[in-house]
């Protein structure tokens, strides 16, 4: 058997192989996104990525749309601050932001997420979002969310978040095919640690 592998700049420890059906992958710590054959048949996509860079987060989060790639945009900052899959969905809240541009708005409610954190000590893991256009041209974003506070005993901390950037954030909208009105939209952003 073959593994290609590819040299990454940092040193791995702890890495291990596991199987996905035919194909095997090296366990780097990294969400990957699919979608990929499971040994079960299942067939798995995750809807963000961490990407290498030297001292900042850089986040790369999917959706067949915009709403859907702002949510996993919301779930992969999350993941940074604490493992998502240990915020219990116990506390619902609404959150609004609103932006002159998509770029803004994404700004936005990472920012307010984050916020969240600082003052509220909450953690989300559901992320239920609208994004609209008023006539005004702005855009705006209507969340509701839920999670819980951040506990100790519960939540290991990873790595704090200081902010968003707009450094080297792009938000890319694709037509899948010609004859199929269906988006994919990517978005790329830094959090700031």
């Amino acid at each position: 058997m073959v593994f290609r592998v590819l040299l990454l700049k940092t040193v791995l420890r702890e890495a291990d192989f596991h199987p996905i059906g035919q194909r095997y992958m090296l366990n780097l710590g990294f969400q990957f996104i699919g979608p990929f054959k499971l040994t079960n048949g299942e067939t798995k996509t995750c809807g963000y990525r961490f990407l290498e860079h030297m001292t900042d987060a850089e986040i790369e989060a999917y959706g067949s749309d915009l709403e859907e790639a702002f949510e996993n945009a919301a779930k992969a900052l999350e993941d940074t601050m604490v493992d998502i899959k240990t915020i219990s969905p116990l506390i619902n809240e609404n959150i609004k932001v609103d932006g002159d541009n998509k770029e803004e708005l994404l700004y936005n409610w990472l920012e307010s997420l984050i916020i969240k954190q600082d003052t509220e000590t909450m953690l989300y893991s559901k992320f239920d979002c609208k994004v609209s256009k008023s006539r005004s041209g702005r855009f705006k974003l209507d969340a509701r969310v839920s999670g819980e506070k951040f506990d100790p005993k519960k939540h290991e901390q990873k790595t704090a978040i200081k902010a968003p950037t707009y450094h080297e954030m792009v938000i890319r909208e694709n037509v899948l095919a010609k004859n199929n009105p269906r988006r994919h939209v990517t978005l790329r952003f830094l959090l700031d640690l």
